[in-house]
């Protein structure tokens, strides 16, 4: 049976070939000189095609790819300008896992603006398997397997030889997920890795699992005067106090999420529950509800998130996470720890200090590992790089250019990374 589903969603799928398919509010583009259509093996034959041996005890998914030798996706790839073979090619992996390639013409945007980086490259973006442009007609029907990174990373490696041939290099700039993804691709594929730069970096599930056993005491601690104010509320409401906890994860990714508006809503909480007003104050620590894509899904529950059923574990997403009991004897949770050393790329670490996701303990292991790296943890910020726009920017462009340990240094010591965001958006 799954073998006549698939075949039907790939039969449809080249039918539909003039009429693309929506994604999301947003129609897909026809292939043109920008937008780009690439068939890739449903399971790659991994063994045959990248240097696995660089990643240890890793599944190849030999039996699924015998089984489904002859299916195929089609993934979608865009150039933000018309492709130039003298220019290097320098590719933008959306993080979430889950985020698309409109990361292309919001970096490419500030690029432009600010950098020399598209006179030297061609830069791109992609849709990963299984979401955006990349999504079958029948979203759902692959193989959860199929959506793994290793797996993401070879249809990597097909946009590059599609667009500078079996021996042309690439250069990857990966965000949150996007990190794990470039890892993985430059482990597999070290031959055709050029440089590395990785914001908001995870290289095992284990940092994840840190992440979440540190994250109350960096949430309050981190926020002057909270400190006393959340024990008592603690003691006096550990409910709300839990619930707040979990509320405060989204607007953490924020520098004025942190700084503003974790501190207004504590204080509108206290207040509220103060005055007996035990609706409010339920209603100021709901989270809006949000649906978790099937390649995140796949991807968070099987590579990334250890599940656990104890209901005393803090869980960062509770709702979304809860699902990830029926992956099990799928979880095939990645650790590069012991892999990193294979990597032979130069290497740009950005880290925030404040970061809740990828904290900064798991980003300085990789630098130990990583043979050529720099390290840079930014003072301010958390997971979101491009609220230091003009500091980001100047790091990005000195590395592609080949500046010297000394020189990006130099560089984050200008007020433009030692000074906080100049804006709240």
């Amino acid at each position: 049976m799954k073998n006549i589903v698939f075949t039907l969603l790939v039969l449809s799928s080249h039918l539909a070939a003039n009429t693309k398919y929506t994604s999301g509010s947003k129609k897909c583009p026809q292939a043109d000189e920008l937008n780009n259509y690439i068939n890739v093996p449903l399971f790659h034959n991994l063994k045959n095609i990248a240097t696995t041996e660089n990643i240890q005890n890793l599944d190849l998914h030999t039996e699924q790819q015998q089984d489904y030798q002859d299916f195929e996706l089609e993934i979608y790839f865009e150039l933000y300008q018309k492709f130039d073979p003298k220019k290097k090619l320098l590719l933008l992996i959306p993080g979430g896992p889950g985020n698309d390639h409109q990361m292309l013409h919001d970096y490419a945007v500030m690029m432009k603006k600010n950098t020399s980086i598209l006179e030297q490259y061609n830069v791109i973006s992609m849709d990963h398997r299984g979401l955006g442009c990349s999504r079958p007609l029948f979203p759902g029907a692959e193989p959860d397997k199929a959506l793994m990174m290793r797996h993401a990373a070879s249809d990597i490696d097909l946009i590059r030889k599609f667009l500078v041939g079996e021996s042309g290099k690439i250069t990857l700039f990966g965000e949150s997920y996007g990190t794990f993804l470039a890892q993985t691709y430059a482990l597999l594929y070290p031959d055709k890795t050029d440089k590395l730069f990785l914001s908001a970096a995870l290289s095992s599930y284990k940092d994840f699992e840190n992440a979440q056993r540190k994250y109350e005491t960096l949430a309050i601690s981190s926020i002057p005067g909270l400190y006393e104010r959340y024990d008592r509320l603690k003691q006096e409401f550990p409910n709300y106090a839990k619930k707040f906890i979990e509320w405060t994860v989204f607007p953490f990714y924020d520098y004025s999420g942190r700084t503003q508006t974790i501190p207004t809503q504590f204080a509108k909480l206290e207040s509220a529950l103060q005055l007996a007003q035990y609706e409010l104050a339920d209603e100021l620590v709901t989270q809006t509800p949000w649906v978790m894509e099937k390649l995140m899904r796949s991807i968070v529950c099987m590579e990334i998130y250890k599940y656990s059923d104890d209901p005393t574990q803090f869980h960062m997403f509770p709702e979304n996470f809860s699902h990830c009991q029926e992956y099990q004897g799928n979880f095939d949770y990645f650790d590069y720890t012991n892999d990193l050393k294979n990597i032979t790329a130069p290497t740009f670490l950005w880290s925030g200090f404040y970061d809740h996701v990828t904290p900064t303990e798991g980003m300085s292991q990789i630098a130990k590992l990583i043979p050529d790296n720099f390290l840079y943890v930014d003072p301010h910020l958390g997971h979101m790089i491009t609220q230091k726009e003009e500091c980001f920017l100047s790091l990005f462009e000195g590395f592609l250019a080949g500046d010297s340990s000394q020189g990006l240094k130099v560089k984050t010591l200008q007020s433009a990374c030692q000074q906080p965001p100049k804006s709240d958006e």
